[in-house]
């Protein structure tokens, strides 16, 4: 047994060897006068290797209720968005996906098929469908957005996350890449993206459980439909301020670049494209640079 274990040691040391002195293994198997080729690539096969994730950004940021709350109102005391929903509403009434008995009870709503953030309408307002005008219906809706939105108390949320900066290859085709033989570089057409994630829990783990999203207000009625709404609202804009830093931030993305041209550059000159062989690739995301670039 103990001869069994020494060999099986003795096969492992051997194979490591041979991995890092690869040059000489070849020597040992191969004749000398055996060249590995580079092998040929094609703009399917380069399509299929999907997103390529060059920079990563780790943020912290807060949003409120109050940054959000007139933005709400405006919104839903529109005019035209009032107009709309009457006449939503007059269209399910006429055609009696809602009746007068369905007021009697609150599933009523769920027979709309609405596509709109929240619906500030209750039985009251909905009695007034089936018996007035639109102009007739426009105050009292203001008056229900009021109420609704004023109820919400003002809270924060502190959210951590990450921005992922990628360049997805599956977007290219025949069109957005091109190849200059005679330099050896293979020109991309594509737009950086950027794509900020926040999750539930930003670290989670035995030892650390740090969450992605934090409230600095704990006085909600996260039962009450619009203070929900208002809280997706204010995720959403620590989302949208998670992206701005990086937006804003021309190191970060610059970063991202001269990342995705080492690798990539270093990735196809493992390749040929058309028999010949890639010395370069550049990734150029404008248009008319990627058409000017193409005429060099």
């Amino acid at each position: 047994m103990i001869k069994k274990i020494i060999l099986l040691a003795s096969a492992a040391v051997i194979a490591v060897v041979a991995i890092i002195n690869f040059d000489l293994l070849k020597k040992w198997i191969a004749p000398s006068d055996i060249v590995l080729e580079p092998t040929g690539i094609t703009i399917k096969e380069i399509s299929g290797i999907g997103k390529l994730i060059c920079a990563e950004y780790v943020g912290e940021v807060v949003d409120s209720f109050t940054e959000h709350k007139e933005k709400i109102l405006k919104s839903y005391k529109s005019g035209e968005k009032i107009k709309a929903l009457y006449l939503f509403l007059k269209d399910a009434a006429d055609r009696k996906i809602i009746k007068k008995e369905d007021l009697e009870n609150d599933t009523w709503k769920y027979k709309l098929n609405n596509t709109d953030d929240i619906l500030f309408v209750d039985k009251p307002l909905m009695e007034m469908v089936f018996n007035m005008k639109d102009t007739d219906f426009v105050e009292p809706y203001k008056t229900r957005v009021d109420q609704e939105i004023n109820r919400v108390e003002p809270f924060a949320y502190l959210a951590r996350g990450i921005v992922r900066m990628s360049y997805d290859l599956s977007k290219l085709n025949e069109k957005n890449i091109f190849f200059h033989a005679s330099s050896g570089t293979l020109l991309l057409h594509l737009k950086l993206e950027v794509e900020p994630t926040i999750n539930p829990w930003f670290i989670y783990s035995r030892k650390v459980k740090i969450e992605g999203y934090e409230v600095l207000e704990d006085n909600l009625d996260v039962e009450h439909e619009v203070s929900f709404y208002c809280i997706c609202r204010v995720k959403k804009g620590c989302i949208e301020k998670l992206k701005n830093q990086v937006e804003s931030g021309k190191e970060i993305k610059e970063t991202a670049r001269s990342s995705a041209h080492q690798t990539l550059t270093r990735f196809f000159s493992l390749f040929t494209f058309n028999g010949m062989p890639i010395k370069e690739a550049r990734i150029i995301e404008n248009q008319n640079e990627f058409n000017q670039a193409k005429m060099k």
